[in-house]
């Protein structure tokens, strides 16, 4: 499955946080883990998304 949704240019990690927590948490829940191939800075994202969901 796939879920999209629109962008402006420059989207930051909290509103891409924002947008994960809305549109996907919302049906499927919080995931246990987060695995990423990127390192340190996409760290944001994770944390930032745990903070929405509380």
């Amino acid at each position: 499955m796939v879920r999209l949704a629109a962008v402006r240019k420059g989207v930051t990690a909290p509103q891409t946080a924002q947008l994960i927590v809305d549109n996907v948490f919302r049906d499927h829940g919080i995931p246990e883990a987060f695995v990423s191939d990127r390192g340190v800075p996409k760290r944001t994202i994770p944390r930032q998304m745990v903070r929405l969901s509380e």
